[in-house]
């Protein structure tokens, strides 16, 4: 069995906020104004195997009994989206599920939880889209359908329309996408639009990560880099990682102001 990898913090520690204060000022000091959040979780069955070397051989979506342990998605979902809120003038923060038995290969629905109804408006803050995420996760309806990012990002499209403001989609995954065609026609769609997309992947990913290059790299006809892939693993310096996974955003927000094309 792989080292259990799991952070314990408590979420809103006065060094946690300070550090995603620090890195929200250096993203606003290299020119990046607002961005509403949205999140988008993997539920395909490969959760369950792709902890193997990295999450002690648990799902990846395994939910530990202290509020202040973290597995993967809860750390990413923590660490970059209370960056992310210092810019969402929106104040929603729109959560949805890919790949589970109820939306497949073909939807999205929104994260609900017990005390939070489905919505398509988005979930108060961080604290409940962690909330809800763990009420989701304890269920824990995996599907086996092929991982692809096109509803989410089609999604994600049509709530930036529909705001007609910048929107910084990000994506935590645990593989590799099944259809790399499909995933590049909407990533390309997706550059019509002021939206980043940000893809977190976690766990093992089958160790086929580089083949996540190919969403990001030349290989495609992007005309403006708008996708940015980064691999998270607990042993990474919270912040260090939010700033990496991050850096695109101002130069992508700049772009599409320059164009009117967002406030």
């Amino acid at each position: 069995m792989g080292a259990v990898c799991c952070a314990f913090w408590e979420p809103k520690s006065p060094d946690f906020e300070s550090k995603s204060k620090k890195v929200a000022k250096n993203l606003r000091a290299k020119g990046l104004g607002k961005t509403g959040v949205i999140f988008g979780i993997d539920f395909t069955s490969s959760n369950i195997r792709n902890g193997t070397n990295s999450f002690g051989g648990m799902s990846l979506h395994h939910v530990f009994d202290s509020p202040a342990t973290y597995n993967l998605y809860e750390q990413v979902i923590d660490i970059l989206g209370n960056v992310l809120v210092h810019f969402n003038k929106d104040e929603s923060v729109p959560a949805y599920i890919f790949g589970d038995d109820r939306t497949l290969d073909k939807i999205v629905r929104p994260v609900t939880s017990s005390l939070q109804p489905a919505t398509e408006e988005g979930l108060h803050d961080i604290r409940e889209v962690l909330a809800a995420y763990r009420d989701e996760a304890k269920v824990g309806n995996f599907s086996a359908a092929p991982t692809t990012y096109k509803p989410l990002i089609e999604k994600a499209i049509a709530i930036q329309q529909a705001k007609k403001t910048f929107q910084t989609l990000v994506i935590i995954t645990d593989g590799v996408v099944t259809n790399l065609k499909e995933n590049i026609e909407a990533i390309e769609e997706a550059a019509k639009y002021p939206l980043a997309i940000i893809i977190i992947g976690v766990g093992d990913g089958d160790g086929r990560w580089g083949e996540m290059k190919a969403l990001t790299g030349d290989e495609h006809s992007r005309k403006y880099e708008n996708v940015a892939f980064y691999h998270y693993a607990s042993n990474l310096v919270p912040f260090d990682f939010a700033t990496k996974s991050l850096g695109l955003l101002p130069l992508l927000y700049l772009h599409y102001k320059s164009r009117n094309l967002c406030d």
